[in-house]
Order: structure tokens, then C-alpha cells, then sequence
């Protein structure tokens, strides 16, 4: 039996039927939480509990019956659990990235870009806490200095990050990183990413920029550089519909300054019908990201047969690469003004959807989740037959 501990998310109804569909009726989902209500889980039979539900021994005892315990990204409330539970817990820990991103740029100020950074410093003194969220987040803090957060993520037994280049940056970072690797992902590409869309081609030459409304997008700076840049009245589309509103607000603003009605921020949720039509206009994709971020949006774009452009820092960048795929730097876009009327060939398209398949389609995740159970469960069995042979040789030296 496996235990899920998930967070209110549209990714875990993904998980539910994933792992349901490899390994069914094996599953239980749990959140842990004071909210009876969820917004983003619709299908998954999830059980909730109050967080101080945690230090209770009965709570603590429980987890030892299932085969392995599944952290579907880790927040506080799921570190000050592992530093309470048994040691003969396996637990795998699939990241979601933002939960991992301090372990590999100390300082949230790497991730911005000099225009990007600027600004940064001067907004973020405006979005602050509330007293209750500031008294929380002191709490955690002095917590895990004592505690060291290094130490707590060493009980782990498992890490799946978004891409394998995000588990090597770790390793850099941090050399006693003791989590072994595994791979899964959230979604497959025939069931969450392209369903519906699979005969769709980019249908115009308009150019999307970032994926969300969060500084991490590096907008500003991509604005400027794409000022530079003669784009004969394509449309620039910037999604912005979810992150912080005030960043949101200020990026729109700074886009109208550039082109005027021809940017087209996208401030509130679309049917995803009308959002796969908006950006699927665009022929030229600009992730301005110091770090992995979009790759749905990316592989939605590559599916579609949009350039995509991305630092050369990202760790997507290396990735696709590697792989084979048709993907392309931003900086060079910004050396080679001319490269913003690429269109890809229908043959440089197909290698960059078999790409997608490979790693992210139905059969890959299938495989994927597969994996992880078995190597998972064969490792717990092996702990098991360590135990009993040191049990065993305990008593008879006794």
C-alpha cells in the first residue's frame, strides 16, 4: 500500500489516476490540512487531517504500515513530520520545483535578471505578510536553523525533481545530498498537455513571452531586449493569469509602454480551449528563466511547432539539447535579430514531439511509475532482510 501526502493541487488528480492506473486500489491520498474544502482537487478520494495531527504517536505509528510514503512537494508541514517519523519509513519526495530551488540558488536574488532585480528591490517591501504568516514563516525559520534543513531532507530515501539536470545542481550544492534520484512526472502528454490539440499547428507569427505572473519570468529584461528587435506588428502575449497581482499589474504596464495594444497580457483564467487558440498564434516563444520553470507551456508550444527560445542557464536548455531537440537560446535571438522569423520544419517538429513522448507520453509515465514502485518496494524488502539477519545474529550472540 502506498501513502500519498499531497498538497491542493491540479497536479494531484494527475498522481490519483497515474498511479491508480498502474497500481490500483494500492493507493490512499492524504493532505494535511485545517481546509475541508479543496480548490484544485476534483477526482482524488483524499483524506484530510489537522496539521497537529503530525505529533501524535498514533499519526506516527500509522505510517509504518504502507510500503512506501509519497511527498508530493515538500512545504513545512512535511519536513517537521519527517523529523518525528520512524527511520524504517521509505519516503520519496517528487518536487515540484519551488520546493527545491533554495537548495540550488542560495539567494533568490540569482534567479533575477539586472532589469528584473531592480524592480524586485523596488516592490518587494510592498507585498508583505500578513502578522499571523509572518509569526508562521519566523517559526519555521529559527525551526529549521536548528534543526538544519540539509538534515531533514536526508530522510528522505527517494527525490524526483523535474528534470534530472535539477538533482545534479543539487548534488553540486549540496555534496552530502543523500536522496537517490528517480524519475516520474506528473501528467502524461496524450491525457493533460496536448488532449484535443493534437492536429493543431502554430497558426500565426505573434510571440509569447514567460508563463506566469512571477519575477522569476524575467519579463522586464526580455521586454527590452525584444524592444530592440523589429517585430512588423506580431502581437507580444504575456501570460500573467496566476502569481502575485502586483507584479502582474506592473508587467502589463511595462508592456504597454512597449508596443501599445499590440502587447496582450492574459490577467485573467481562460477555458483552455481559448488559451491553447490565444497562444497557439505564437510562432516564437521567449522563456527569459534563470532556472526550470514552463515546461508545460514549453512542451504544449514545441508540440504545437513553436521556436522556443530559453537561457542558456535553464536547465530545460541542456536537457532538450541532449535530447535532440530543436530548441534555441535566447541570447543568441538577441545577437541574431534575424532569427525571430524562424518556423520550423514539419520534420523538426515531429523529432521535437517524439521528444515529448519519449519522456513524457502515456507508455513513458506508465514505465516511470512502475519503476518507482518496484525499486521503492524492493529496496524496503531488502531493509527488511538486513533487519532480520541483525536481528537474528543479535540473539545468538546473546
Amino acid at each position: 500500500m502506498i501513502l500519498h501526502i499531497v498538497a491542493d493541487d491540479k497536479f494531484i488528480d494527475m498522481a490519483f489516476r497515474i498511479f491508480e492506473e498502474v497500481h490500483p486500489c494500492q493507493n490512499e491520498f492524504l493532505i494535511i490540512t485545517k481546509n475541508k474544502r479543496f480548490k484544485y482537487i476534483k477526482n482524488t478520494p483524499v483524506v484530510s487531517i489537522e496539521p497537529r495531527s503530525i505529533f501524535r504517536n498514533s499519526f506516527l505509528k500509522s505510517l509504518k504500515k504502507y510500503d512506501m510514503v509519497i511527498l508530493h512537494i515538500l512545504d513545512d508541514i512535511k519536513m517537521l513530520m519527517l523529523t518525528r517519523v520512524s527511520k524504517d519509513i521509505k519516503f520519496v519526495w517528487i518536487g515540484w520545483g519551488y520546493d527545491y530551488y533554495d537548495l540550488i540558488y542560495k539567494k533568490k536574488c540569482n534567479l533575477y535578471l539586472p532589469l528584473t532585480l531592480k524592480l524586485y528591490s523596488q516592490n518587494k517591501g510592498a507585498e508583505h505578510l500578513s502578522l499571523r504568516n509572518r509569526i508562521k514563516s519566523t517559526i519555521f525559520i529559527i525551526y529549521y536553523c536548528l534543526k538544519g534543513k540539509n538534515n531533514i531532507i536526508n530522510r528522505i530515501n527517494y527525490f524526483s525533481p523535474v528534470l534530472y539536470e535539477d538533482y545534479e545542481l543539487i548534488r553540486k550544492s549540496i555534496p552530502n545530498f543523500h536522496p537517490n534520484y528517480i524519475s516520474w512526472n506528473y501528467g502524461t502528454l496524450e491525457d493533460d498537455v496536448i488532449p484535443g490539440y493534437e492536429k493543431i499547428e502554430v497558426s500565426a507569427n505573434n510571440i509569447l513571452v514567460g508563463n506566469s505572473s512571477t519575477y522569476e519570468n524575467n519579463h522586464f529584461d526580455a521586454f527590452d531586449q525584444l524592444s530592440r528587435i523589429k517585430l512588423h506588428q506580431r502581437k507580444v502575449i504575456v501570460p500573467l493569469s496566476y502569481g502575485e497581482m502586483k507584479y502582474r499589474d506592473i508587467i502589463a504596464e511595462i508592456g504597454r509602454k512597449y508596443w501599445g495594444d499590440s502587447c496582450v497580457p492574459i490577467v485573467k483564467y481562460l477555458p483552455i480551449k481559448d488559451y491553447i487558440r490565444l497562444i497557439g498564434s505564437c510562432s516564437v516563444v521567449v522563456m527569459n528563466h534563470v532556472r526550470q520553470q514552463a515546461l508545460g507551456n514549453i512542451a504544449i508550444m514545441m508540440y504545437l511547432g513553436a521556436a522556443v527560445f530559453l537561457r542558456k542557464q535553464n536547465p530545460i536548455y541542456d536537457f532538450f539539447k541532449k535530447e535532440g531537440a530543436y530548441i534555441y537560446a535566447f541570447e543568441d535571438l538577441i545577437n541574431d535579430h534575424e532569427l525571430i522569423n524562424i518556423r520550423l520544419a514539419n520534420s523538426e517538429i515531429e523529432i521535437n514531439r517524439e521528444v515529448l513522448r519519449k519522456h513524457w507520453g502515456r507508455a513513458a509515465i506508465h514505465t516511470k511509475t512502475r519503476n518507482l514502485i518496484r525499486t521503492v518496494m524492493a529496496d524496503a524488502k531488502s531493509d527488511d532482510h538486513r533487519n532480520f539477519v541483525a536481528t537474528t545474529n543479535d540473539a545468538t550472540c546473546h
